[in-house]
């Protein structure tokens, strides 16, 4: 999906991961779709500036640097982006800074392209503390207003930072949002996989963060339906990054009824997703952030079909290869759990629909555009 970037004029271009700490599975996502950027420019060199180390690329010219920065104070994510960041870049001379969180760099000449993944923080402010709502709507137009691109992943997402902020239309670029990371496996991989995790049953896959936006509570209560109404062997897979101490979702399944074909799994490796990925009979997240939706379409590239929260953002990534539910809808999500598992023409059906969905999406100029209006191309 990358457009080679021109070869006569080598660069050392910055890319600000440090945002994708906080779920590992969106982060490797994002980590590999950056190193794929990577290794098709290897005339360039990539510095992935991040909150903590990330495992060695296996692309020459890819190096990581790590800035912490823990905080929860405003003020010290202020120093973060205006001065330390800066300092780094200076020090690596850096041509162009490519920030994956949205909030750029304001005390800073470098040209930089700011990528803006959806604006959960404003439609819902109650997903986050009150300090990252605060000074993400104080920051963001001021970013918007400082980069001299924007890269998003949905024409809805594009139209929705117009409206909210003004923004310029013509420096917005829509980048393809395929992922095929993802590798498809034989049947005997995949009854392997099930042997191993769901005790040799199909299994419904979540995979993503213990969070509110994910309706994990609700994906439980439909479970108990389908559970009910199906009296299948069907399990249900919860992969996770990490387990919080105190939560009150995972001391609800301590209770829940089918705690037994529910299983909650974590500090897996990247391998190991994958393989859970490519083996599980149908993907469920409901969440309409793009991170969430991101992890689908990679579901969707493994051949597996997927049920996903009913959005305009997930209806343009996703189109004809998802079932769509209401995530505050019990019922609904009970009922598209019931169609995937009985229904094998639609199960089916939504394969195929993946597999031209990435037939459908071609390369674009995403990265002469942005060298463009950077001018540094």
């Amino acid at each position: 999906m990358w457009k080679v970037l021109p070869t006569f004029a080598a660069m050392v271009i910055a890319i600000n991961i440090r945002i994708l700490s906080g779920d590992a599975a969106a982060s490797q996502i994002w980590i590999n779709w950056f190193q794929n950027m990577a290794a098709e420019n290897s005339g360039h060199q990539f510095y992935f500036i991040s909150n903590e180390e990330i495992p060695p690329s296996l692309q020459s010219n890819v190096k990581n640097i790590v800035l912490r920065q823990q905080s929860s104070s405003p003020l010290l994510w202020k120093m973060w982006y205006n001065y330390t960041l800066p300092a780094a870049l200076k020090k690596i001379k850096a041509n162009l800074l490519v920030s994956a969180d949205g909030i750029g760099c304001l005390n800073t000449k470098l040209p930089q392209c700011i990528i803006v993944n959806d604006l959960a923080f404003f439609d819902h402010p109650e997903w986050y503390s009150k300090r990252y709502v605060h000074f993400m709507k104080a920051h963001l137009p001021l970013a918007l207003n400082k980069a001299a691109a924007v890269m998003t992943f949905s024409a809805h997402i594009k139209n929705d930072i117009v409206n909210k902020f003004t923004a310029e239309e013509d420096t917005i670029i829509i980048a393809p949002a395929i992922n095929n990371n993802c590798t498809l496996i034989s049947w005997e991989e995949k009854e392997k996989v099930k042997n191993k995790y769901s005790g040799g049953n199909e299994y419904f896959l979540f995979s993503g963060a213990i969070h509110n936006r994910h309706q994990l509570t609700n994906l439980l209560k439909a479970f108990s339906l389908f559970k009910k109404r199906q009296k299948s062997s069907m399990q249900l897979l919860l992969v996770v990054d990490k387990i919080p101490v105190k939560s009150e979702f995972v001391e609800s399944l301590r209770l829940y009824k089918y705690r037994n074909e529910v299983h909650l799994l974590s500090g897996l490796t990247e391998t190991e997703r994958t393989s859970i990925t490519a083996a599980a009979w149908s993907g469920v997240v409901l969440s309409p952030l793009y991170s969430d939706i991101h992890f689908l379409q990679q579901v969707v590239a493994c051949e597996v079909p997927v049920i996903a929260g009913n959005t305009p953002q997930a209806h343009e990534l996703l189109k004809d290869a998802a079932l769509y539910t209401n995530p505050s809808s019990v019922d609904s999500i009970a009922e598209q759990l019931m169609i995937i598992y009985k229904d094998e023409n639609r199960h089916a059906g939504l394969v195929e629909h993946g597999r031209q969905l990435f037939k459908e999406v071609k390369p674009t100029n995403t990265w002469q555009r942005i060298l463009s209006l950077t001018n540094t191309g």
